[in-house]
């Protein structure tokens, strides 16, 4: 009988602490958060944007990070046939930060990204010209 107590409470040790590491989540000094419930922002602390140890529900909330930083997204040289026949090597890059995530977490994304490797998110970003 001992040894069917000591089985039940090492499974209970386990699964509080699977919940309790499923729970914690960290936030970057360069990140900011977004904590969905079942794929909608949680009123009240849906964007988090102090960095350090936070706390959601866990198995029903999740966590989105977004760069706080200005980024970077660059394309490979191309050349371009002008239409006065001369070839033109065009080089572009562009600058841009995530200023909203969650004004736009409703609304259908756009692909960011070259070469259909982008992920799909819905994001309000400031460019820089």
């Amino acid at each position: 009988m001992k040894n069917s107590s000591y089985f039940g409470l090492a499974a209970l040790v386990l699964v509080a602490l699977l919940a309790l590491f499923n729970a914690a989540y960290t936030v970057g000094q360069t990140e900011q958060a977004l904590v969905l419930r079942f794929g909608e922002p949680v009123p009240g602390r849906s964007l988090v944007t102090a960095p350090g140890l936070h706390f959601k529900v866990p198995f029903v909330e999740n966590v989105s990070f977004f760069d706080n930083r200005i980024l970077d997204l660059e394309t490979a040289k191309q050349e371009v046939l002008a239409s006065d026949n001369n070839r033109i090597e065009v080089d572009a890059f562009l600058r841009y930060r995530i200023v909203a995530p969650l004004q736009d977490a409703r609304h259908e994304g756009v692909e960011i990204g070259g070469g259909g490797l982008g992920r799909r998110r819905s994001l309000r970003v400031r460019v820089w010209l």
